[in-house]
């Protein structure tokens, strides 16, 4: 069963972040049609991550701009339920897309973050002993600054805090604090890496053999 996580990563390029979310540029590690459940559109941008990321990085203080990496604008992959065997997949897509806009809301209080944009994601997986393992998630991409262009930073307690809220939400269980379990979160550029090679049944067969 999948875990509860959502990964945080700074959108460096909104048109990469955008391209992927909204699959404009669709990957070539998606899973086969018959495989699939396709993707939702959440929450359309309108061309907002762009905006935002130039407004913003504008408004952003020397100091800011001068730290590697730095982004106004981050982006969260929040893991979902795989589907049962035989479930219906519109079912399956409208759950998943309520249970992503109800995750966006709730984080959007906790954390005083606007989301700019918001897409699921439920076609990429792998095949194992001939079954599509799907890996289900959404992307949401939001602007975690006030007005003036200051980071609204989550602190440790916060992001534990968020979490929790993220299993409470999903349905998922919650994942062992990466601290405890030492274990990296697979963002999508080394899932695509893995995948494109046939490598991601290894590298689970590993993490499980830990």
């Amino acid at each position: 069963m999948t875990g509860s996580s959502v990964n945080f990563q700074p959108v460096m390029s909104a048109t990469h972040a955008v391209t992927h979310a909204s699959r404009v540029v669709s990957p070539s590690y998606l899973l086969p049609p018959e495989s699939s459940f396709g993707t939702v559109v959440v929450l359309d941008d309108a061309g907002a991550v762009a905006s935002t990321l130039e407004a913003k990085m504008a408004l952003a203080s020397r100091q800011a701009r001068a730290v590697k990496g730095y982004s106004p604008v981050w982006e969260g992959v929040l893991n979902l339920r795989r589907p049962e065997a035989g479930e219906d997949a519109n079912s399956y897509r409208a759950e998943c897309a309520r249970v992503t806009k109800a995750w966006c809301d709730e984080y959007e209080k906790m954390s005083g973050h606007k989301v700019l944009r918001a897409d699921v994601h439920l076609d990429e997986g792998h095949i194992e002993d001939g079954k599509a393992i799907l890996n289900a998630h959404a992307h949401v991409i939001a602007d975690r600054t006030d007005e003036h262009g200051r980071v609204k930073r989550l602190l440790s307690p916060d992001l534990r805090k968020l979490q929790t809220l993220t299993a409470k939400v999903t349905g998922l269980q919650r994942g062992e604090n990466s601290l405890v379990s030492k274990k990296k979160h697979i963002g999508h550029q080394a899932y695509k890496y893995l995948a494109e090679r046939g490598a991601l049944q290894t590298q689970q067969a590993v993490e499980k053999a830990k």
